[in-house]
């Protein structure tokens, strides 16, 4: 074949420093950065409820409504900055409900961080397993 009729698709650069389509994830929905936003913590969880389903919490973060902004690109923006995130974030982990990814095997993710220590780490969160409504917070845009 002719090198001038060959052709080649472009994909889109990842933004990400943490790049989950290198393992195979593919990334069904994100939330775009913009600015210098706010960013504040919100419970998700109904009085009297101790574990909630992951998949409830997703629809939970939904009630926020405009303030439900904050994904994966707002959590590695924390992580270069972490200084200054509140001490009294780190009894929480932090979780970033607007971008959600798929693993190989179908399962879906959202990324959080965690304190661990001395420092805070990027993790993803299976929707599929109960969380602890006492040591999770969703991040939303500060009212």
């Amino acid at each position: 074949m002719d090198a001038q009729t060959t052709t080649v698709t472009l994909k889109r650069p990842s933004d990400f420093k943490y790049d989950k389509t290198k393992a195979g994830w593919k990334l069904l929905k994100n939330a775009w950065l913009f600015g210098e936003p706010r960013l504040s913590l919100v419970r998700f969880n109904k009085e009297g409820e101790g574990h909630i389903e992951g998949e409830v919490m997703l629809e939970r973060a939904k009630e926020f409504g405009d303030r439900n902004k904050c994904g994966q690109r707002h959590a590695e923006r924390l992580l270069e900055q972490q200084d200054a995130i509140p001490e009294n974030w780190r009894g929480f982990t932090l979780v970033f409900p607007k971008t959600v990814w798929r693993d190989s095997k179908d399962k879906l993710f959202v990324p959080c961080l965690n304190w661990d220590d001395n420092e805070w780490t990027i993790a993803f969160l299976w929707i599929g397993a109960k969380v602890d409504c006492n040591n999770y917070r969703l991040v939303c845009l500060a009212a």
